[in-house]
């Protein structure tokens, strides 16, 4: 173990940060979610001083407006961390591509600078942000220089890059590039176990492996979580006459710039017998300005608007119509997760901040996952340290503490999940069940857990689940049963992670330190609770050589038992969304019963119920038959394969001359290519809006067994993104 000065280990303790480059502050309302205190902060626009200081009523006690290279090193406090969000303009596409030579981002060396000059007093940590464009600015050259002066300055380093849109509903990836200095933090010689991951896609990592002379020290990290909130959640509720919704004639005009895809898109939009949202840019597009809609659900990246091309605009349709008007200040706030921000300035100057900052979740994932394990590491002291890497089958003095906590939560998730036999959902919520007790009662014995019965864990349940989501910002809420007591494995889960604990002797160290513990542990299950919500993606292959039908039956007969059902509800409501704009198709999980909801079937559609099953069971020609009564028309949709199966039951029940029984594949298909009008060009087009259609009805109603379906090359329906230099660019993949 490294011998570090106590005024070091001080520092670290006191968890206060020197802000750079500080904007609007959002850097600050990140870390201090997490217990870090601003002591410094620097920006040379006063504008974004004066939103800082609206919101930040303590400003003006440590806030320096000016120039970062007119700073005097001891203008700057002993501080744990230096974070420096440097200007991007001549880095991303929406600037200028100057790259580090250029006036605005060479500020980067105003910084180091700073860190030099500071010389034994220079902060433990360093975190840069900036666009991904660092990454190719100058073929590479930047992003190497700029790693290579935090080396010279003794700080190995690592890199790693988030997007905003797995925490709020705007699309946002950022490069993070973390100095851990070299006198503190013991450095990882080697490069680590998988490098490439969700968090280090492979264009970092080629870099990482590509320059073996930067002193690289790599940390492994989880997977961000999936955000399922939407571009809807964080609408402002303007009335109609509201003056900042626009004229029809300014509307018209818009409709007139979009191509006449997005054009086709929008009226789909407005066929709707409900009100749905999009966002538009407008861009130059072979030297002529077109309005670009995007219908996913995620709004663009928000930038400074320099002009009209980089404010971004609010899309409302249905029923017949549609408005326009530019996004607000407090939704660019609530984009950027900072939903509670108090704004003090105008509207074009409050788009300016929001647009030229960094998503408050992002900087907490980073606090969460990456910072605060890392200062407990060093911090946490000798004795603790012994205590909790003891003489347990997990531990030895040389290995990092998380680590072990990561093998004992590998031991118990694999244990329960063997007995489980399934997916592992009520270990997984047992296991946060008891966590959450023994964060305010450190008592290992199960019996003190159970109910009266003896059956169940106490506390267990809907409001303590959504309860313990909230708190590690995951924006999905569960659904009755979805947490509840007699979720199956659940106290035999907890019993066992109760034994697993006991070997570690927790209850030896301070409530403060075991409780970090205790939440890293569980933080580990709520990512496992969100893989088990995460839809995975299916490709659909709709190459020339297959009809529609005949690629829908191949998805469908790929697709496991349970997603097989889901995909084909959903594909059929897709379907009947499109073909009857002007109807409320209704959308249901595929788990929900009929009866609970008061359904005649999957859908009901004027007289028309359907039906859409992938075993035709008594159950459901028993309903057919009921609805028969009821002067309903009845269609039964099954799986081509199951075709001769369903007539022969029909007969059976003696309705086969009165329901219509199809093919799942055939429904679908034929009033695809029917509104096609058999067109090749109008095919490509119906059959990607059938896909984008269905992503947002699953999306719409968080099924868990339906993946995203995605087109044979890998593009998610309608939209791919391609905001690889950090610019919210984008383009439709229809």
């Amino acid at each position: 173990m490294r011998c570090i000065a106590s005024n070091r280990l001080e520092v670290l303790r006191e968890r206060k940060f020197a802000e750079f480059f500080a904007g609007i502050g959002l850097v600050r309302a990140g870390l201090e979610r997490l217990s870090w205190s601003a002591s410094f902060a620097n920006d040379f626009d006063p504008i974004k001083y004066k939103m800082y200081k609206g919101h930040f009523t303590d400003a003006s006690e440590y806030f320096i407006v000016g120039d970062v290279f007119n700073l005097k090193a001891n203008d700057v406090p002993r501080v744990a961390l230096a974070t420096a969000s440097f200007p991007c303009k001549d880095l991303s596409l929406a600037g200028s591509l100057n790259g580090l030579r250029g006036e605005h981002s060479s500020a980067i060396w105003g910084f180091t600078r700073i860190l030099e000059h500071m010389k034994q007093d220079k902060p433990p940590l360093v975190m840069l942000e900036n666009v991904t464009g660092l990454l190719n600015a100058s073929r590479g050259e930047a992003f190497r220089l700029v790693l290579q002066d935090l080396n010279d300055l003794g700080y190995s380093v690592d890199a790693f890059i988030l997007d905003a849109a797995n925490f709020v509903p705007q699309s946002r990836q950022r490069m993070f590039v973390i100095g851990l200095l070299d006198e503190i933090f013991s450095r990882n010689h080697d490069l680590p176990f998988g490098l490439e991951t969700e968090v280090r896609p492979k264009a970092l990592t080629s870099f990482i492996l590509n320059h073996p002379e930067i002193r690289w020290n790599m940390r492994q990290l989880p997977s961000p979580p999936k955000n399922t909130s939407t571009l809807e959640t964080i609408i402002e509720d303007l009335p109609d006459h509201d003056p900042l919704w626009w004229s029809a004639e300014r509307v018209t005009y818009l409709l007139n710039q979009m191509s006449p895809l997005h054009l086709k898109i929008a009226k789909q939009m407005m066929e709707r017998a409900h009100w749905s949202y999009g966002t538009v840019f407008r861009r130059m597009r072979d030297k002529k300005s077109t309005a670009e809609l995007r219908i996913d659900g995620i709004a663009g990246c928000l930038r400074t608007p320099a002009g009209g091309s980089a404010k971004q605009i609010l899309f409302k349709a249905g029923y017949g119509s549609c408005s326009a008007r530019l996004i607000t200040p407090r939704e660019a706030a609530r984009l950027m997760g900072a939903d509670d921000y108090n704004i003090t300035v105008s509207f074009d100057k409050a788009l300016f901040g929001f647009g030229d900052a960094v998503c408050v979740h992002v900087i907490e994932w980073i606090g969460r996952n990456y910072l605060n394990p890392l200062v407990d590491e060093v911090t946490h002291g000798d004795t603790e340290r012994e205590i909790l890497l003891g003489e347990t089958r997990y531990m030895d003095v040389n290995t990092d503490i998380h680590t072990r906590l990561d093998a004992l939560y590998e031991e118990w998730y694999a244990g329960v999940d063997k007995e489980d036999g399934k997916s592992g959902w009520g270990a997984i919520c047992g296991g946060i069940t008891i966590l959450e007790s023994l964060l305010k009662d450190y008592v290992l014995d199960i019996a003190f857990h159970r109910t009266k019965a003896g059956t169940q864990l106490k506390n267990q349940g809907i409001s303590l689940g959504n309860r313990v989501l909230k708190k590690f910002n995951v924006p999905k809420k569960l659904v009755s049963g979805e947490f509840g007591r007699t979720s199956r494995g659940a106290p035999r889960a907890a019993e066992r992670l109760l034994i697993l604990l006991d070997a570690l002797h927790l209850e030896n160290l301070s409530q403060e330190v075991r409780n970090d513990y205790l939440s890293y542990l569980e933080w580990h299950m709520v990512q496992a609770l969100l893989l088990l919500f995460e839809r995975a993606q299916k490709e659909i292959d709709f190459e020339h050589l297959y009809t529609t039908e005949k690629a829908i039956e191949i998805l469908l007969e790929n697709a496991d038992g349970t997603s097989s059902g889901a995909i084909a509800q959903h594909l059929v409501g897709a379907k009947l969304e499109l073909r009857f704009p002007g109807v409320t198709i209704t959308n249901e999980s595929s788990s929900t019963a009929d009866e609970p909801t008061n359904r005649y079937g999957d859908f009901h559609v004027k007289d028309a119920v359907i039906h859409v099953t992938m075993s035709p069971q008594d159950a459901v020609y028993a309903k057919c038959k009921l609805n028969l009564s009821q002067g309903k028309q009845v269609y039964l949709l099954v799986p081509s394969r199951r075709l001769s199966l369903a007539i022969t039951k029909a007969q059976k029940y003696g309705i086969d001359g009165n329901i219509v029984i199809k093919s799942i594949a055939s429904f679908v298909a034929q009033n695809i290519d029917e509104m096609a009008e058999f067109s090749n060009e109008e095919l490509k087009i119906q059959r990607e809006l059938l896909l984008s259609t269905y992503n947002r009805r699953v999306k719409e109603v968080n099924e868990r067994h339906a993946p995203f379906l995605v087109l044979k090359d890998g593009v998610l329906v309608g939209i791919e993104e391609t905001d690889s230099e950090g610019d919210g660019s984008w383009k439709s993949s229809l």
